[in-house]
């Protein structure tokens, strides 16, 4: 099968898409997990805000982590299309 010059560039640009898509998912997939990972080794979580340090209340955690979670879902697992 033969594709004219157009098609071909399109398909590689298709599959350049495609892996940054793939290469995206998978840095997040590993932030969110390290992230997790985190929050399950540390009782207090200091961050910095407004060039100022405090520690995450209890409620922030629990959010940080549905976050975290939910990311991890969306990015770890196969592709949906």
């Amino acid at each position: 099968m033969r594709f004219s010059s157009e098609t071909r560039q399109s398909l590689k640009t298709s599959s350049a898409v495609e892996e940054a898509r793939r290469k995206q998912r998978e840095a997040n997939c590993a932030t969110a997990r390290s992230n997790l990972d985190v929050i399950d080794r540390n009782a207090r979580i200091r961050i910095e805000e407004n060039g100022e340090q405090r520690y995450l209340s209890p409620e922030e955690i629990a959010e940080k982590r549905a976050e975290f979670e939910r990311i991890a879902e969306e990015n770890c697992g196969p592709e949906e299309q």
